[in-house]
């Protein structure tokens, strides 16, 4: 049985032409019909070695002649689904459903699937929810039940989205770049240029070049120019990587313009296809020979294809985003990461882009926006409007927010993949096979590329200030209740400290986490300013050593026009380094426990400092005179100490901000004797004391200032 969710993934990556290899064998089937078994023989070894459309030809002849043979009817349906033709796909599937509702049951769910891919939403939430009703070994499947729950999400979504207006425009590009077969990669190189790969012949016959070499169409990369607004193709690339015979695609410029990375597929032995990423390097103005990553990125016996370039915003360094096979992914095709050593001229060591990206099914075609520090990917797994949907997440390595679908136009029944944004920021690309292609079989067969415009787009800023308080971070809180929200600021002393760094933060409500997006360096008077987005939540926060770092939340949330928003002031408030007495605390003689007095002083000082600042981290110490020895007074004063922060995990306070430490008489802050060698009372009864100090922060354990202690 071939199951189009489930299938080997050999096809698989045939259809959704990742790995740009397969060569589709039209062969016809001679005037003389063999017989039935023969057919369904030679059918399946098509099957094996990766021609569907020849194995569509013999199963379409065998089912002719044997249409009760219900098997090989599922096996033509899920022939017609990689062929990506869903209305014969959809009939067949019926067809086959109706014959045997009992053993083919998953026939009716890919009957809805195939509907959904053409459209027909609400005939395909009809069936979905009766394949739900009606299979009763649903339950014990958690993939298949998951996958169910996201297709009847996705046409829900679908239905919705065509009562919106949107303000896209979509063109479809002509024939001097789309051809019959497949059009993919699209790369915007400037304003006026782009990359993408093609296999430009209208047949799949070989030929003799003008040099005398045999060919076979083969996927090539060309350059489009636009010329009075409009796109022509064809024109040769400007980078190396095509080869006699030998499929490329996939290309993509590293950030400083000196390395181009480009896929390059072989069939090895037994029809098995391995894609492997290329680079080349510029030297003196000169591209040089392509050379095979290394394999740590190319893994032998897997693929790995589709490079994108994206960055790491704590060192600038450039992250190599591919997708591959290889194992310890979270399904077929999964997103992975590699970071690149400039001075050393390696990879690290691959990595996988976690769970939040990565799903059971297949994520490809990643393209990286710097601007906005997002991922964009297609997948087949999350809720979507066809297939594959292109999806958008913010962040890096492994720490991304919540894909969002993009939604239409972008997205549409069929399958959308290599989203990228041109240079302009207005424009950008994406491959689709949904109807209106140039099809070189069914409307839907083959992948075209098409240009978007955002009309009427909105622009939005967010514009602040950084201000140094007057008083300390403690002070600040005792002193003005309201702090957080009144200007009680001075502006900064001009390099005083120095320019300070400012990071925007996505924050995701669903995943309560936040996403580093992008940061600004104050100007000499402490301003900033940041490019936002609308419909988002966002967190601005300023990390500098001695000052407890401040932040501001906002969003754009029902912003239809451009605009710049003012932010409140952020006030920087210093972190003091001295400890922080708790005045009239005071423990019964002897005793650890605390009295109904000292809980009330606790809850006025370090109890309402900590819940005005719920990120420090908090050491709370106690002290003794220097009455009795040093080891029965120091586990005395620990005893104090963990006293009060069991009292303050009683208030609510987590057990991760409080460290408790007793010090006994190792600290004394006033003489214990006076100048004749007599006990010294008041010296004793400053020394006998709670004190509390900020020692870090659950976003950075311990701060600069703490380096020494």
């Amino acid at each position: 049985m071939i199951d189009g969710r489930k299938s080997n993934l050999k096809i698989a990556l045939f259809i959704l032409f990742v790995l740009l290899g397969y060569n589709v064998a039209f062969t016809q089937i001679r005037n003389e019909t063999p017989r039935p078994w023969k057919l369904k023989n030679y059918g399946n070894k098509a099957i094996q070695s990766g021609d569907i459309y020849l194995a569509i030809d013999y199963f379409e002849k065998y089912c002719s002649l044997k249409p009760d043979k219900n098997m090989a009817a599922y096996t033509l349906a899920a022939l017609y689904e990689k062929s990506r033709d869903y209305a014969k796909s959809a009939k067949q599937y019926r067809k086959v459903y109706k014959a045997d509702s009992i053993k083919f049951i998953y026939a009716l769910y890919k009957y809805a699937l195939m509907l959904k891919s053409e459209c027909h939403y609400d005939s395909a939430l009809i069936f979905f929810n009766q394949y739900k009703n009606q299979n009763k070994n649903l339950r014990s499947d958690k993939m298949q039940s998951a996958l169910l729950v996201n297709d009847i999400e996705g046409c829900t979504l679908a239905l919705k989205a065509n009562e919106k207006k949107n303000n896209i425009k979509i063109i479809h590009l002509d024939t001097s770049i789309n051809k019959p077969h497949v059009e993919f990669s699209p790369m915007s190189i400037d304003d006026n240029t782009f990359l993408y790969a093609s296999l430009r012949s209208d047949s799949m016959q070989s030929f003799v070049d003008e040099l005398g070499h045999l060919r076979m169409p083969v996927r090539e990369f060309y350059k489009a120019i636009k010329k009075h607004d409009q796109w022509v193709g064809g024109y040769e690339s400007p980078f190396p990587g095509n080869e006699l015979n030998v499929n490329v695609g996939n290309g993509v410029l590293s950030m400083d313009g000196n390395r181009f990375y480009y896929t390059r597929c072989e069939e090895l032995f037994g029809n098995k296809l391995i894609c492997a990423i290329n680079m080349c390097k510029k030297n003196n103005g000169k591209w040089g020979k392509p050379e095979k990553l290394g394999n740590k990125i190319n893994l032998p016996n897997y693929t790995s294809t589709q490079p994108a370039i994206g960055s790491n915003l704590k060192n600038n360094n450039e992250i190599l985003y591919f997708v591959s096979d290889r194992k310890n992914g979270k399904g077929g095709l999964d997103l992975w990461y590699a970071e690149y050593d400039i001075k050393k001229n390696i990879f690290k060591t691959p990595k996988n882009c976690g769970g939040t990206l990565n799903t059971p099914a297949n994520e490809m075609t990643p393209f990286y926006d710097f601007d906005t520090h997002s991922l964009y990917f297609s997948s087949s797994w999350f809720p979507g409007f066809g297939g594959l949907d292109v999806f958008r997440s913010t962040g890096e390595l492994k720490s991304w927010s919540k894909p969002e679908n993009i939604g239409t136009p972008i997205n549409s029944c069929a399958d959308d993949i290599y989203y990228v944004v041109a240079k302009n920021r207005d424009d950008g690309f994406f491959v689709s096979n949904r109807k209106g292609g140039v099809a070189l079989k069914s409307e839907t067969c083959c992948d075209d590329i098409y240009s978007f415009t955002e009309l009427n787009k909105i622009k939005l800023y967010a514009q602040g200030h950084v201000m140094f308080a007057d008083s300390n971070i403690i002070d600040g809180i005792m002193n003005d209740k309201t702090f957080k929200d009144t200007a009680r600021c001075r502006q900064p002393v001009k390099n005083k400290i120095g320019k300070l760094i400012v990071s925007l933060h996505l924050y995701d409500k669903e995943l309560k986490q936040r996403f580093l997006v992008s940061t600004d360096t104050t100007n000499e008077i402490g301003e900033y300013i940041f490019k936002i987005e609308p419909e988002k939540e966002y967190i601005v926060t300023v990390d500098t050593a001695n000052f407890l770092s401040r932040e501001t939340h906002f969003n754009t949330y029902n912003m239809v026009h451009s605009d710049t928003l003012k932010l409140k002031p952020i006030a920087l408030m210093k972190i003091p380094i001295d400890p922080i007495i708790i005045r009239n605390i005071y423990y019964p003689f002897d005793k650890s426990f605390l009295t109904d007095d000292a809980m009330k002083c606790i809850d006025s000082t370090v109890f309402f400092v900590m819940k005005n600042l719920p990120e420090i981290i908090v050491e709370i110490s106690s002290h003794s005179d220097n009455k009795g020895n040093d080891d029965y007074n120091r586990k005395l004063s620990q005893q104090r100490a963990e006293s009060v922060v069991h009292y303050l995990i009683t208030k609510g306070i987590a057990k991760d901000r409080l460290i408790a430490k007793g010090y006994g008489m190792l600290q004394p802050i006033a003489p214990n004797f006076n100048s004749d060698g007599t006990d010294n009372p008041y010296g004793m009864a400053k020394n006998r004391r709670t004190e509390f100090r900020i020692v870090g922060s659950l976003k950075e354990k311990y701060f600069k200032v703490r380096e020494d202690d």
